[in-house]
């Protein structure tokens, strides 16, 4: 955790360093322009400041348009701002009744420098400011006929002003560190309860997984043992044989889905890659697990229509379509008559896509779902349901733009519905499968049901 944090923390002292000098930049620009105003309305050396002028918002524009230059800026004031300033306050003293006071005026400028550079983030570029200012503080003071002891105070005033601004520099790093190594730690922790709560509901659907892998498995067995008997006994032409080999390539293409759909489920990676998903490959690829929990309880409906491409991680929306879809059949019973789970995709009156997973079972009270979405409630039986479902859930569609809309009435059923915001191509639902209920094929519809 340690090189991640560290590595983490370095990009963001580059990208601060650079937002720094950025910052730096326009401020010797407005500070040299208020010189400027002065030398105008004194009859100062204008010429020299109006050159310096220049050379300052040369100085921003290439802050402005190049990282480098931006990450200098500190730089610019110890080899630029102060010898200037330092020339300019020594050329005054032939007009000046107090030379002395001059320079003084001069190391109280040339602090505020030293704090302007502290913005840089780079004790090396602070170093050098405190350094310029220092020896050049001490020529002009020197010039002034300062006595050394007097002159003695720029190194101390100027060397505090940096010392200072340096431990809060330091100060301000460390804390950095802390809070970027506290939200790893944080951000983990949400992957492993993330990836345990996959785990667990892929551990309750076990059996009907393999009740949906057996199903395929069993006849792609069969078609290769009849073949194999077939062959020996020399009775199999080729059309027989095309059959037979189409039917296990479909039972063979079918575990290889539900496997997919499984290993997707089962990555620890929380983030998963972002691309443009069709959401009715993602519910298919949830119902695939799904399917055999619903039967045992519902029949099962589906229809898809035109869905908006959304951006988002395929293996996290699964995540979220498999645990509504496993709540909405253990909203039902087992063993009553008539019960029914319905997925509907579509788009909204918005341009939204959406997600809508539907049961027939027990409902959900109006005090219960104020609370849906709490970590920890749950309204099923105590060890049925960790409480973390739904909370993932809505936290998983909020971090890719999305809301989770829910209706619910007492002893009549559910509604929950996902909502995203379009983002890409408009998908179509036309497919091979077509809309089915409990396997068998309809036409597709154009209007949500």
């Amino acid at each position: 955790m340690n090189a991640y944090t560290d590595q983490h923390l370095d990009h963001a002292l580059r990208e601060q360093r650079t937002s720094s000098g950025r910052l730096i930049a326009p401020l010797r620009v407005m500070a040299v322009a208020v010189f400027w105003v002065m030398c105008l309305a004194f009859g100062w050396n204008l010429a020299l400041f109006s050159l310096y002028l220049g050379v300052a918002g040369v100085t921003w524009l290439l802050a402005r348009n190049s990282r480098r230059a931006a990450g200098l800026a500190g730089f610019a004031i110890a080899f630029f701002d102060m010898p200037v300033m330092c020339v300019l306050q020594r050329a005054s003293f032939s007009t000046s009744t107090s030379p002395g006071a001059v320079a003084g005026f001069t190391i109280a400028i040339f602090a505020v420098l030293v704090a302007v550079s502290l913005l840089s983030l780079d004790h090396r570029q602070t170093s050098a400011t405190v350094l310029s200012g220092t020896v050049l503080g001490m020529l002009l003071q020197a010039d002034a006929g300062i006595s050394l002891g007097g002159m003695l105070s720029t190194p101390l005033v100027l060397g505090l002003t940096g010392v200072a601004g340096g431990a809060l520099q330091q100060r301000l790093v460390h804390l950095t560190r802390r809070l970027l190594t506290d939200a790893v730690h944080t951000q983990r922790l949400e992957q492993a309860v993330h990836h345990n709560e996959r785990m667990a509901t892929m551990g309750l659907l076990t059996a009907s997984v393999a009740h949906e892998v057996g199903n395929p498995l069993t006849y792609l067995l069969g078609n290769i043992e009849l073949i194999k008997v077939k062959h020996e006994k020399d009775t199999l032409d080729r059309k027989e044989l095309l059959e037979l080999l189409e039917s296990a390539s479909v039972g063979a293409h079918r575990i290889a889905r539900i496997v997919r759909d499984m290993k997707a489920l089962a990555r620890k990676d929380d983030s998963g890659p972002v691309s443009e998903v069709d959401l009715k490959d993602v519910v298919e690829g949830s119902l695939q697990i799904a399917r055999g929990e619903i039967r045992r309880r519902a029949q099962l409906e589906v229809e898809y229509n035109d869905t908006p491409g959304v951006v988002a991680s395929e293996s996290r929306l699964a995540q979220v379509f498999l645990n509504l879809l496993v709540n909405a059949a253990q909203a039902i019973p087992e063993g009553q008559q008539g019960q029914l789970v319905r997925v509907v995709t579509g788009t909204g009156k918005n341009g939204e896509a959406y997600v809508a997973v539907t049961d027939t079972g027990s409902g959900i009270s109006p005090e219960d779902r104020t609370r849906l979405f709490t970590p920890f409630f749950t309204t099923k039986p105590q060890g049925q349901g960790t409480g973390l479902g739904l909370s993932i859930c809505a936290q998983l569609v909020h971090n890719y733009g999305g809301r989770i809309e829910v209706d619910s009435e007492l002893g009549k059923g559910s509604t929950f519905r996902v909502l995203f915001p379009a983002r890409g191509l408009h998908r179509s639902a036309s497919s091979p499968r077509g809309n089915w209920r409990e396997g068998r094929c309809h036409a597709p519809v154009s209007k949500v049901g």
